[in-house]
């Protein structure tokens, strides 16, 4: 893991979150089979701990990555744009 850079617009620390994946019927059995599992999300922390953070409007990410070491470079480079 590399070190990440702080929202550009709140400042809190970026974050790394693991999806845990979805059922296409909705059940919550054998979660770790179906779409979204284990791709990564590096961004804003606002959108998973609203409350407990600093409010911020843009709440930016990288989006989900399958790799998160690609999602951790986007994200940082992304910053100095």
């Amino acid at each position: 893991m590399i070190d990440l850079k702080p929202c550009p617009f709140c400042g809190e620390q970026a974050i790394r979150v693991s999806h845990p994946g979805m059922n296409w019927d909705g059940k919550k059995e054998h979660m770790n089979i179906g779409a979204c599992h284990n791709t990564w999300y590096v961004g804003c922390p606002f959108p998973f701990f609203e409350g407990l953070v600093k409010h911020c409007d843009v709440h930016p990410s990288a989006s989900w990555f399958v790799s998160l070491e690609e999602a951790e470079r986007v994200w940082n480079e992304r910053f100095g744009l």
